[in-house]
């Protein structure tokens, strides 16, 4: 056998061993690229995951708050309001249909009628229910406010993880 091809022979398994070689290398190179990117994003998975599960539990505390500030608030106007607002005040004060249109225009953001003109006949709605709806508009207000503060604070600590 000439010598140029036990060479060619020689030359042809050694460039197989270095191909194979080279694909192993380049197999476990891209494996360890593979599980470091796996372990970046379990990380920042468990680190939203987290921030999710601190905002739910900060929403739970203030809407318990804000709970606890009415509760107060009716305990105090318990001792306080009928001295304010007595049966007879009560039943005596007339809320006209023209507020209370005017009240439900605002809750609706929209610009009453005026070309309905003044209604100032008794709409039948006492003082005491316009104070009861202003408490359950302030807390629903209240509630709205903390839960866009909370969601806020989820963001930017979404945008922190990344």
């Amino acid at each position: 056998m000439p010598i140029f091809a036990i060479f060619g022979i020689i030359a042809v398994v050694s460039f197989g061993i270095g191909m194979y070689a080279g694909v192993k290398w380049d197999s476990a190179s891209h494996k360890a690229e593979t599980i470091t990117a796996q372990k970046e994003e379990i990380r920042i998975d468990q680190a939203q995951d987290e921030v999710t599960a601190d905002a739910g539990t900060q929403a739970v505390i203030v809407q318990e708050k804000i709970r606890t500030v009415f509760r107060d608030r009716i305990v105090y106007r318990d001792r306080e309001v009928p001295y304010e607002v007595t049966l007879r005040t009560d039943s005596g004060c007339v809320i006209p249909n023209y507020f209370v249109g005017l009240w439900n225009s605002a809750n609706q953001g929209t610009v009453p009628d005026a070309s309905r003109g003044i209604d100032e006949s008794p709409s039948g709605v006492t003082l005491t229910d316009v104070e009861r709806q202003k408490e359950r508009e302030t807390e629903i207000c209240l509630a709205n406010t903390e839960q866009l503060i909370g969601l806020q604070g989820w963001v930017r600590d979404q945008q922190a993880v990344e």
